[in-house]
């Protein structure tokens, strides 16, 4: 898609919204603003490379002088904090690297997990982790979509932060989440819930590293807030 734009038969893959870039895809990927980093681009086999990162050009490309290439690409390089104001591609999270793909689609599902499917009909995966299905259009469609393209042979939980009282949907056809919401739990046997407060300076001293507080320069009062520990002492037994 990042080499033929809207036409590439990959284009219906990711939630693009072309007319917000002006028929350009804006990829906030640079680690600095263009002109910081304009003279570390090079061209090599076809394309444009700047330090690890490689991007696609456009074919006739390749032979134009550096500003003309870079106007002529169906994207625009752009410095990564870009992403918070002018982004027009639906990502994962804030990670402007991993574009959302629609396996709502039932072409770009079937596509996308072709190798999924076949490695559970062999026998070789029987449980599958989904990340995050909240991101998606239709999380229930999505996995009700899988459990069928699985034949219902695999174990799967998905990954989702239950918050508060929350539940996960029953309607779900999963075995359940991937176990934040018990470790929550778990860890709250070992933390106090009064905090920092409440712990023994003992604690606090024996977690410190060598060279640190006020024998490193620092402040004695700096050296207290970053040495305390909010595990308690000694640990309170589960009921």
């Amino acid at each position: 898609m990042l080499r033929d734009g809207p036409d590439s038969p990959y284009a219906r893959w990711f939630d693009v919204d072309w007319r917000a870039g002006d028929g350009r895809l804006l990829l906030p990927v640079l680690p600095a603003r263009l002109p910081e980093v304009r003279d570390r681009f090079r061209v090599v086999d076809g394309c444009l490379r700047l330090d690890g990162q490689e991007f696609p050009l456009r074919p006739g490309t390749e032979d134009l002088p550096l500003d003309e290439l870079l106007d002529a690409q169906w994207y625009r390089l752009g410095w990564w904090r870009l992403a918070r104001t002018e982004l027009n591609y639906r990502r994962f999270f804030t990670v402007s690297e991993l574009i959302g793909v629609r396996v709502e689609d039932p072409g770009v599902f079937a596509a996308s997990h072709a190798k999924i499917v076949e490695l559970v009909a062999d026998g070789v995966i029987e449980g599958l982790r989904i990340d995050h299905p909240d991101g998606l259009a239709d999380p229930q469609g999505y996995l009700e979509d899988l459990a069928e393209a699985t034949g219902g042979r695999c174990w799967t939980v998905v990954e989702k932060i239950l918050t508060g009282a929350e539940t996960l949907p029953a309607a779900w056809p999963v075995a359940g989440t991937t176990g934040y919401d018990a470790l929550r739990r778990l860890d709250g046997v070992f933390t106090d819930p009064l905090g920092p407060t409440n712990s023994p300076t003992s604690t606090g001293s024996s977690s410190a590293r060598p060279g640190t507080g006020a024998a490193a320069g620092r402040p004695p009062s700096a050296a207290r807030r970053t040495r305390w520990s909010p595990m308690t002492w000694p640990p309170r037994r589960p009921r």
